[in-house]
């Protein structure tokens, strides 16, 4: 019996000798294995993704005279977004030029004037554009008074969008909109060309003008707190595709102050685009709403979307509209989207950096 007990212990002590072997053999192998496929690059540590982000801009918006007319007839209010506003709802962010003040009060612009006056439940086409700031930096932004210009900036507000180039005095004039998407902080300012019309003062409501020191110290003030800069240009000579002296010296002075994207408008035409340095200067989108139908090139304009990598300019994407029915854009395509891309010297729909 003695012996069988002595047989088990052995042959215990074997099974354990052999357990304790392949375990460590097992054990061996999975290391080799592990610093093989890690020489191999089997083994990789995840690279973060890169974020981007899009940003659409649209040209001048005015909302009264015959595009007024239009929305009264058909009783819908957002009527001049309706082929368009998907567009601009898939951007992260969205932009455009109000050309037309609102007024709860006054009486509707007639033809032929150029005195503007937006019903405030049109706002509704800016909505369904989904855009989040417009910029009020432009000769038609005084054109109801001080009254028309606080109603204006408190309607905007009361309705989620923001704005910029103007404000109830010049500080906030002069106050960036700044949006956060995908952890990037981008700067909007706003500026209308070098008059003294409509121009805020240290405590008057108005507009920010094109002075370009100025214009300087508001850069240099937003750089602090914004990773990509846009700024916005009403100015130069109408129906021209030309950007004038003071166009170029302006938007010059911003991208060298440290903005990264000048956007224009105001000449009721596209014009030219320029690679400036570092950043990218488009002089005129041309119209967006507007019922100037008295020529072919007053009822174009472009939509442009600009792609951020990260914080930094990857394309821009130019999207040809033309307007039909003295208020509603559409996307065109062939020979008249040529056109207008001639029109503004580019042979590309898409610009990559």
């Amino acid at each position: 019996m003695f012996r069988k007990i002595r047989h088990f212990w052995v042959f215990s002590a074997i099974l354990v000798v052999v357990g304790v072997f392949f375990i460590f053999y097992f054990q061996a192998i999975g290391a080799l294995n592990t610093e093989s496929n890690f020489r191999a690059g089997v083994v990789k540590i995840p690279e973060e993704s890169v974020k981007e982000t899009s940003v659409i801009f649209g040209g001048d918006i005015m909302l009264a005279r015959t595009v007024e007319q239009k929305i009264l007839a058909t009783g819908d209010y957002a009527l001049p977004f309706r082929k368009i506003y998907q567009e601009f709802k898939k951007a992260d962010l969205a932009l455009a030029n109000l050309e037309s003040p609102f007024s709860d009060g006054g009486s509707a612009t007639p033809n032929g004037s150029t005195v503007f006056r937006a019903l405030p439940r049109t706002i509704e086409s800016l909505k369904l554009a989904g855009l989040d700031a417009v910029t009020l930096a432009n000769n038609h932004f005084g054109d109801q008074g001080n009254k028309g210009k606080l109603y204006t900036f408190k309607h905007l507000t009361d309705n989620g969008i923001e704005y910029c180039g103007a404000g109830n005095d010049y500080d906030e004039a002069h106050t960036p909109v700044i949006k956060e998407v995908n952890e990037i902080k981008i700067g909007f300012l706003g500026y209308g060309y070098p008059e003294t019309m409509y121009v805020a003062t240290g405590d008057s409501p108005g507009l920010a003008n094109m002075d370009i020191e100025q214009m300087k110290k508001d850069i240099e003030r937003l750089s602090d707190s914004a990773d990509f800069i846009v700024v916005t240009m009403h100015a130069g000579a109408e129906y021209t595709h030309t950007p004038g002296k003071s166009q170029i010296a302006f938007s010059h002075a911003a991208i060298d102050a440290g903005a990264n994207l000048v956007i224009g408008h105001h000449p009721h035409v596209v014009q030219s685009t320029e690679k400036y340095k570092d950043g990218y200067i488009i002089y005129s989108l041309g119209n967006l709403v507007f019922d100037q139908m008295w020529s072919e090139e007053t009822q174009q304009g472009v939509v442009v979307k600009v792609i951020l990598s990260d914080n930094k300019l990857k394309s821009i994407e130019f999207k040809p509209i033309h307007i039909y029915d003295y208020n509603q854009p559409d996307w065109v395509v062939g020979s008249e989207a040529e056109k207008i891309l001639g029109d503004m010297g580019l042979n590309s729909f898409t610009l990559s950096f």
